[in-house]
C-alpha cells in the first residue's frame, strides 16, 4: 500500500504536467521529510476521501508560476494554477487505489506556507521538467493505519495469525520460527522500526521507516527499511550495530540491527526510493511503551492550553492571556504522569513545539471547578482521526509545580484509578466497587 501510494503521487503528477503544458518529466526525486515545519512553495491542497491518503499538498517553482500565469505564443492564457490542481485532482483519483476514492481541491493558493511534518512517512516528491519543478508534499499512512482508522479486525486478525497467543506475556522472543513470523507480521501491517542513527556530533537520531522486503544476501536474511542515511551527518559504516523499536499494540520490539549499507528500490518510471539494509533481527525484547497504565477517556473533556513563557507564572497564565492565545484540544487518554490531546486541525501552531511547557485546563462535565495542570509537550505529530481525516496528536508529561493547586494532579490520579478498577470489575465479571 505504501509503494503503490507514492506511485500513484509520481503517475499523477507526470500526467499532470503533460497534459497541461505538453512537458515531459526530465528528472525525479523522493525523499523523507524530517519531523518539524517546514515552509513550502504551496499552489493548492488536495483532500481525498475513501482513498489510500488524505491530504496532498501540491507546489511549484517560481519557473513554473511564472509559465502558468503567462499567455502562449498566439497570445492565449495558459492554463492557470486552479486548472492545474483541478488535472492533478483527476490524475491522482484515476491512478489511486480505494472502493470509489473522491476528492476536492480545498484551497488554491500561492507563495509559500509553513506546514508541520510528523516525520513518519512523510515524502515530499520533486519532479523536474523544461517548464519548471513540480513539487508534492504528503503524508502515507500504513495499512495498519488505515485499517485501524476504518475500525476494522485486520490487527487483530494478523497477530492472531502470525504470534502466539502468549506474546504479550514475554520478555524475549528468540526462538527462530517465532522471530521470523514477527518479521512477517511487521512486513505486512507495515510497521514502522524506529532506528537510533548515531551523528557525527556525539547524538543520535531518529529515523523511521517500514520494511519494504526481506531476502537472503550471501547466506543471511537481510531487510530494506525506506529509511534513507546522509553520509554527511550520520556516523554509520557497514557493520555498524544500531538500536531500533517498533510498537505494536502497548508493547515495544526493541532489537539491535546490523547496518549493512545504502541500497535503493524501484518505484515507477526510473524513480526509485533511498533506502537502508541492515541484517534480519534475531531477537526481539518486549517492553511497555508507556511508563504508567493510560486509561481512554469517553466522555467529552475540553482542554485548554496556553504554552508559557519565562514571565508569566503557571497560576496567572490563563488571568493574563487573550482569548486568541488559548489552544483548544479534547482530551483521548489519560495517566498518572501525563495525557493524550487531539483536534480536528492538522497543523501545529508555530508557537507549540516539544519541550515547551504548557498550562491545561481540564474541564470535566461532572466537576464544578476546571482543573489547571502544568505540563511539557513530548509529541507533537499527527494521527488519523478516521479513514480520510488526519488529526493534530499532543503527548503530554505532568509537571508539579508550586504555583498549582496539587489537587488537580491527585484529581487524575484517583480518577484513572477509579476507571481502572470499574474496568477490572467488568473483565472478571462482577460488581465494581461504589
Amino acid at each position: 500500500m505504501f509503494l503503490g501510494t507514492l506511485k500513484t503521487l509520481i503517475l499523477a503528477g507526470r500526467a499532470t504536467l503533460k497534459e497541461v503544458l505538453d512537458v515531459a518529466v526530465t528528472g525525479a526525486a523522493v525523499s523523507q521529510v524530517h519531523n518539524g515545519r517546514l515552509s513550502f512553495p504551496s499552489l493548492g491542497e488536495i483532500h481525498v476521501r475513501s482513498g489510500t491518503l488524505q491530504t496532498v499538498h501540491l507546489g511549484c517553482d517560481q519557473a513554473l508560476t511564472d509559465i502558468l500565469a503567462a499567455t502562449d505564443a498566439g497570445g492565449k492564457p495558459r492554463p492557470g494554477v486552479e486548472a492545474l490542481t483541478k488535472v492533478f485532482l483527476d490524475n491522482l483519483l484515476k491512478e489511486m487505489d480505494g472502493r470509489n476514492p473522491r476528492g476536492k481541491v480545498a484551497r488554491v493558493r500561492g507563495g509559500n506556507s509553513s506546514l508541520t511534518a510528523r516525520g513518519v512517512r512523510s515524502y515530499g516528491i520533486r519532479l523536474a521538467s523544461r517548464s519548471g519543478q513540480l513539487f508534492m508534499l504528503a503524508e502515507i499512512p500504513s495499512r495498519v493505519e488505515l485499517e485501524q482508522a476504518k475500525g476494522s479486525e485486520f490487527l487483530a486478525g494478523m497477530i492472531g495469525t502470525y504470534l502466539p497467543r502468549d506474546w504479550m506475556q514475554r520478555d524475549t522472543m528468540e526462538n527462530p520460527g517465532i522471530v521470523k513470523n514477527m518479521r512477517t507480521l511487521l512486513e505486512k501491517m507495515e510497521a514502522d522500526y524506529h532506528v537510533e542513527v548515531p551523528l557525527k556530533s556525539g547524538e543520535a537520531a531518529v529515523h523511521s521507516g517500514i520494511v519494504l522486503e526481506e531476502r537472503v544476501l550471501d547466506g543471511r536474511p537481510v531487510i530494506k527499511l525506506a529509511i534513507g542515511v546522509s553520509d554527511k551527518d550520520a556516523d554509520l559504516g557497514p557493520g555498524a550495530s544500531v538500536k531500533a523499536s517498533v510498537g505494536l499494540e502497548d508493547r515495544s520490539l526493541e532489537c539491535e540491527l546490523e547496518y549493512l549499507g545504502p541500497a535503493t528500490h524501484p518505484l515507477v518510471g526510473g524513480v526509485s526510493l533511498d533506502c537502508s539494509l541492515f541484517a534480519a533481527p534475531e531477537r526481539f525484547d518486549l517492553v511497555q511503551r508507556r511508563k504508567a497504565f493510560r486509561i481512554p477517556v469517553g466522555m467529552g473533556v475540553r482542554v485548554e492550553m496556553l504554552v508559557l513563557d519565562e514571565a508569566t507564572p503557571a497560576y496567572a497564565a490563563f488571568q493574563e492571556a487573550a482569548p486568541e492565545q488559548v489552544e483548544t484540544f479534547s482530551l483521548t487518554d489519560l495517566s498518572f504522569s501525563g495525557a493524550r490531546l487531539v483536534r480536528a486541525s492538522e497543523d501545529a501552531p508555530a508557537i507549540l513545539a516539544e519541550g515547551c511547557r504548557v498550562v491545561c485546563r481540564m474541564i470535566f462535565p461532572d466537576e464544578f471547578e476546571p482543573l489547571d495542570l502544568l505540563a511539557m509537550v513530548r509529541r507533537c505529530t499527527k494521527s488519523l482521526a478516521n479513514r480520510n481525516e488526519w488529526q493534530l496528536e499532543l503527548g503530554l508529561e505532568f509537571l508539579v509545580s508550586p504555583d498549582l493547586d496539587r489537587g488537580a494532579l491527585d484529581f487524575v490520579r484517583q480518577y484513572v484509578l477509579a476507571e481502572q478498577r470499574s474496568k477490572l470489575a467488568q473483565r472478571v465479571g462482577v460488581a465494581a466497587p461504589r
